[in-house]
C-alpha cells in the first residue's frame, strides 16, 4: 500500500472518529431533538416518486456557446473496486456515461439530486441515452458512514436510499445522532439492525472507499463535490449545474448538431413514408388503355372531319374540271 493511500485512510479514520465523536456529543447536547418514528417515514419508492419531475414540456434547443460545457480531458478508466462494485442507473451500454462524485452531506449535491437530476433521469437515463454511475466521495464522518450503509444494501435499493438521504439531508446529517437516522432509513430499505451494525463497523469497506477516493483524485483530479465525469474523462463538469449544461455535453459527446435542420435519418424515414403514397397516387391517376384508345380515336376522327370540311370548301370555291386520260398523257409526253 503506497503512502498516498495510507494518508487517505488516515484522513478517513480521523473523519470517522470525528463523526462518531460528533454523534455522541450531539446526542448528549441536543435533548430537544425529535426522533422520527420509522412508521411515519415514507418508503424508498415513495420518496423517489415525491421527487420525480412531472413537467413534460419540450425543452428548447441548447446553444452550446451559452452553457458551461466543463473542461475537456483525457479518457481514462477508474478501476472498479471489488469490495464496492458498481452502483448505477440506466443502460450500461448507453452512448454516454456520467460518473457523479458526491458526498451525502454536501448541500450542492442535495440540491442537484432534488432538482436537475430528476430531469436528467427523465430525459436521458430512463430513455437509454445515459448510464449514470454513483461514486461516493465522503467529506466528513456522517457522509462516510452513510456511504458504507448504502453500499451494504442490495443493488436495487441503493439509488432509492441515496435519494432519501439527499432529500432529508438537513434532518439526519447535521442533527447529532446521525447513526439512528441512518438506521431508521436503512430499516425502511429492508436492512436488519444486525446487518446495519456490522456494516457500520466494517473497516474493510471503509478502506475500499478510501482507495476509491485516492484513485479518483489521481485520475480525474477530484477535489470537490459534486463533480461529474463524462465518458471516463472526455469532459469533466464541476459543481452543481443546471440541465442545460448536461444537454450541451450530452449533445457534444453524442455528435448531435444543435440546429433546426432535419437529420438524414428523419429524411430517409420521411421518404419511406411518402414514396408509397406518391407511387399509389401516380398509378391511380394514369388513364387506362381503353381511355387512351378512345381519346386517340376521337383525335383521328376530328382530324379527318377537318380535312373533309376543308376539301368540301375547296370544291365549292374552285370546281375541278375533268380531263380525259388521253389528253393528260399527251400533255405530259414529249411530241
Amino acid at each position: 500500500m503506497n503512502t498516498k493511500i495510507l494518508i487517505v485512510l488516515l484522513v478517513l479514520s480521523v473523519i470517522a472518529a470525528g463523526g462518531y465523536y460528533y454523534m455522541q456529543q450531539g446526542a448528549s447536547e441536543a435533548p430537544d431533538q425529535v426522533e422520527i418514528p420509522v412508521s411515519s417515514l415514507p418508503s424508498i419508492d415513495e420518496a423517489e416518486e415525491e421527487t420525480e419531475v412531472m413537467d413534460t414540456t419540450e425543452t428548447p434547443k441548447t446553444n452550446l456557446n451559452e452553457v458551461d460545457l466543463g473542461e475537456a480531458g483525457q479518457k481514462r478508466n477508474l478501476p472498479v473496486n471489488e469490495s464496492l462494485g458498481v452502483r448505477g442507473l440506466g443502460d450500461p451500454n448507453a452512448p454516454v456515461k456520467i460518473q457523479e462524485f458526491f458526498s451525502l452531506t454536501c448541500n450542492h449535491c442535495a440540491t442537484f439530486h432534488t432538482g436537475t437530476f430528476q430531469e436528467l433521469k427523465r430525459k436521458y437515463i430512463d430513455t437509454g441515452k445515459v448510464y449514470f454511475v454513483y461514486e461516493e466521495f465522503p467529506l466528513n464522518g456522517p457522509a462516510l458512514y452513510a456511504s458504507k450503509i448504502a453500499r451494504c444494501l442490495p443493488e436495487d435499493k441503493y439509488a432509492g436510499y441515496i435519494s432519501v438521504l439527499l432529500r432529508d439531508q438537513t434532518v439526519w446529517a447535521f442533527g447529532g445522532d446521525f447513526k439512528s437516522d441512518l438506521k431508521q432509513r436503512a430499516v425502511l430499505a429492508g436492512m436488519s439492525e444486525e446487518d446495519f451494525e456490522a456494516c457500520f463497523n466494517n473497516e474493510e469497506l471503509q478502506t475500499a472507499i478510501g482507495e476509491q477516493i485516492d484513485a479518483a483524485m489521481d485520475i480525474f483530479r477530484i477535489r470537490s463535490t459534486p463533480t461529474f465525469v463524462f465518458n471516463d474523462g472526455e469532459r469533466i463538469l464541476r459543481g452543481g449545474q443546471n440541465i442545460e449544461s448536461f444537454d450541451g455535453i450530452i449533445a457534444l459527446l453524442s455528435g448531435e448538431e444543435e440546429s433546426s435542420s432535419v437529420s438524414a435519418e428523419d429524411l430517409n424515414s420521411l421518404k419511406q413514408e411518402i414514396e408509397p403514397v406518391i407511387d399509389q397516387q401516380a398509378v391511380s391517376e394514369m388513364p387506362s388503355v381503353e381511355e387512351v384508345s378512345s381519346e386517340l380515336q376521337e383525335i383521328v376522327e376530328d382530324a379527318v372531319e377537318e380535312q373533309r370540311e376543308a376539301w368540301d370548301q375547296m370544291q365549292e370555291t374552285v370546281p375541278l374540271e375533268e380531263t380525259p386520260i388521253e389528253e393528260a398523257v399527251e400533255e405530259i409526253l414529249p411530241q
